[in-house]
């Protein structure tokens, strides 16, 4: 797996809002049916992820919700105005695709931005604005200088885990476009779109996640107990990713599980208190008396050792209450009421009433009396 990393150390910063932005059938094709995207223009040359909020498989169509920095390169390009940002959320293409993050480049606008080298490779950029106003329009929508690159922090987005090369990390297919064409302003993210059929450019861009990092299992072997009874669980946590990972939780037990009455754990580390790649901690937690139902959930936190990825899994188990409730009592089949006035050489008859008071069906139920024959 190659981990596609971008070491960038962010200079400076501004208290901006987050571009205005929409999701769904918001992909190129939405705007521009037949756009060709060919230029090798203004282009969202990388992504740097900036958090992980939950584990990502690549290998899997399952989701994840990212915030990361885009770098919107205008290396080689001319200036170009009222820049679009599309990316497919689905694992599909920017372009043609059926689900899209559509986004443009605001802020606070101005004639003379301060240019810096926040990721130190020789080209001018911006860090979160105050982008480019190219030519006085004095409309929202950011611009790009010819030979330069913007950096800015996209809004929380859910994309799909999907490797589509098959080279071990996420990839998102991406387009920019520029000048909408349409009026002399613009002002709303649907406003930023390719102003004709060829002023748009594409590509496929590393997300830079790796596989899953972590897995995480919780178990018990009596999910059903009687009220008043302990429980007993196991959890284990495997790193089945390529990078070490180094718990958030303090020592001793390195995971969080506030309703063990005892945690014990974890074992199986080999003293360097490092979740290193394909090893298995496990951990018991022992809860004293279950008197409800409950929901128990352990939760392991930290961070790749190389890369410095969050990482969080997290799983429960459910505990049922079963309980019975036995009333016997004398039944007098004469008046068909209960009384304890019987005569000698009477038979007696019994009332046997039993009531489920646990929070789960029982079946199989049988009753037994050592005075019956």
């Amino acid at each position: 797996m190659k981990l596609r990393l971008l070491p960038w150390v962010l200079l400076c910063s501004a208290n901006i809002a987050l571009a205005q932005t929409e999701t769904g059938n918001v992909c190129v094709r939405d705007y521009r049916g037949g756009a060709v995207c060919t230029a090798n223009d203004v282009r969202i040359e990388a992504l740097n992820v900036i958090s992980v909020n939950e584990t990502c498989d690549a290998g899997t169509l399952g989701e994840t919700e990212v915030v990361f920095d885009a770098l919107v390169s205008a290396s080689g390009s001319p200036n170009r105005y009222d820049i679009g940002l599309y990316l497919a959320t689905d694992g599909g293409s920017a372009r043609d695709g059926d689900s899209c993050l559509h986004t443009f480049l605001d802020g606070a606008l101005t004639g003379t931005p301060t240019y810096g080298d926040a990721n130190m490779d020789g080209i001018p950029d911006i860090v979160g604005g105050p982008w480019w106003n190219g030519g006085g329009d004095g409309d929202s929508c950011g611009d790009i200088e010819s030979s330069t690159q913007v950096i800015d922090t996209l809004p929380s987005t859910r994309f799909s885990c999907a490797d589509n090369n098959f080279d071990g990390s996420v990839d998102v297919s991406v387009c920019t476009s520029w000048d909408n064409n349409t009026g002399t302003a613009c002002n709303v993210v649907s406003e930023a779109f390719p102003g004709t059929n060829s002023k748009c450019s594409c590509g496929v861009v590393e997300l830079g996640i790796p596989p899953t990092y972590a897995l995480i299992d919780k178990t018990t072997a009596t999910p059903v107990v009687f009220a008043g009874d302990p429980v007993t669980f196991t959890i284990t946590v495997e790193n089945t990713g390529v990078d070490d990972i180094i718990p958030s939780e303090p020592a001793p037990n390195y995971i969080d599980d506030t309703q063990c009455d005892l945690l014990t754990g974890p074992t199986g580390d080999d003293g360097d208190f490092i979740l290193q790649s394909n090893e298995i901690w496990s951990w018991t937690c022992t809860i004293n008396s279950v008197t409800a139902e409950l929901t128990n959930t352990a939760t392991f936190n930290g961070n790749t050792l190389n890369g410095s990825f969050p990482v969080t899994v997290i799983d429960d188990e459910t505990i049922n209450i079963s309980d019975i409730a036995v009333e016997k009592q004398l039944f007098n089949n004469a008046d068909e009421d209960m009384s304890n006035d019987v005569s000698l050489g009477d038979t007696l008859t019994y009332l046997i009433t039993v009531t489920n008071t646990g929070e789960i069906p029982l079946t199989n139920v049988v009753v037994s009396d050592d005075l019956i024959t």
